[in-house]
């Protein structure tokens, strides 16, 4: 690789260990199927399909959160995600508060993906005694690409009727049925919604960790009942197994398949997904020479090791790389290098 193609990749970030989620659908290189196991990939949309209750399991950074954004992409299915762990507790421990954060979520993003007319005109709908009755008969229409690839203006005006209501919603079951509304309305679209928790894997730090019981326990027990044609992903760290409450939720169905994601198996298969991003940012143009045989080795020992199988941890320390190779006015990143930004990163054990 050039002098000036290494300035260029640095310059491009391409390796940022938190990706623009636009960009996702771009830069994703799908696990596939391993021996005789299945692609996650291809499970995780079957079971949304069939409305499961999913455990998507791997390490923080291993990649759950695309892996569950490209996967349920898929004709047919609505992926509404959620993320809830940075919400007030109560949020992920009170199944009312869990169902007023769920379906104020869906509107107020509904509601902003109207212009000011549209929205004051569903707003209007939905104050009205039959909005109801509107909502049960409306025709259903082709969804087109959006913010969330399923949203189109139709469905947003449907979804945003229901606000009144949810305003006026003040016990468990007025806010339950408010679910149900909105996860109807998406329904008649010829859609699947799927609900994904693609954050709650942080409850297993040790600041959140008093979480995770009343999580499963009480906000993941209520909706395995209650979003019933309703595919649930809940992102999960393979820590959970130690908490009674998630092992019960398995045990007992409450989780009804658990989605394991994938260890990368070679360096190569961990440079696919480094060229993705390169690729992305428009460098391709022989891109893999920037890594010596041995650069690529220690990013693979890297990731079985100090890094616990997180991608994000290596595009940490890949970035901190060629901005060393870049520094040091050189073509191409070191093993030196690599252990340099590894011992940056402060991560080694």
């Amino acid at each position: 690789m050039t002098r000036e193609a290494v300035s260029a990749l640095v310059a491009s970030s391409a390796f940022r260990p938190y990706p623009d989620r636009a960009t996702w659908g771009r830069i994703y290189e799908p696990f596939g199927p391993s021996g005789t196991r299945p692609a996650p990939e291809s499970r995780l949309q079957n079971a949304a399909r069939n409305c499961q209750k999913i455990a998507l399991v791997g390490p923080s950074g291993s990649g759950k959160s695309i892996l569950a954004h490209n996967a349920l992409q898929g004709p047919g299915l609505a992926h509404i995600n959620v993320p809830v762990a940075f919400e007030d507790e109560s949020t992920v421990t009170s199944p009312k508060a869990f169902a007023e954060f769920l379906v104020r979520s869906v509107v107020t993003f509904a509601s902003g993906y109207l212009s000011d007319r549209d929205r004051e005109e569903a707003l209007r709908r939905g104050s009205r005694k039959d909005a109801g009755k509107g909502r049960q008969t409306a025709t259903k229409v082709a969804t087109s690409a959006g913010i969330w690839g399923w949203l189109n203006v139709q469905l947003a005006r449907d979804v945003t009727t229901l606000l009144p209501a949810v305003e006026q919603a003040r016990t468990m079951n007025e806010m339950t049925e408010a679910v149900h509304d909105v996860l109807q309305i998406v329904a008649m679209r010829d859609l699947t919604p799927v609900v994904v928790l693609d954050d709650s894997d942080r409850f297993a730090a040790e600041d959140r960790a008093r979480l995770i019981g009343p999580f499963f326990r009480n906000v993941i027990q209520w909706a395995a009942s209650e979003l019933g044609e309703c595919g649930l992903v809940v992102s999960c760290s393979p820590d959970f197994n130690d908490n009674d409450a998630f092992t019960k939720a398995m045990s007992d169905g409450v989780l009804e398949t658990r989605v394991l994601v994938p260890k990368l198996a070679s360096a190569d298969a961990l440079m696919a997904i480094l060229g993705k991003r390169v690729t992305d940012a428009g460098l391709d143009g022989g891109w893999p020479t920037a890594f010596e045989p041995s650069a690529k080795v220690m990013l693979y020992n890297y990731y079985k090791g100090p890094a616990k199988f997180s991608v994000r941890r290596v595009m940490n320390v890949a970035q901190g790389s060629v901005s060393l190779a870049d520094t040091n006015t050189k073509d191409l990143v070191s093993g030196a290098m690599v252990t340099t930004a590894i011992a940056e990163t402060g991560v080694t054990k």
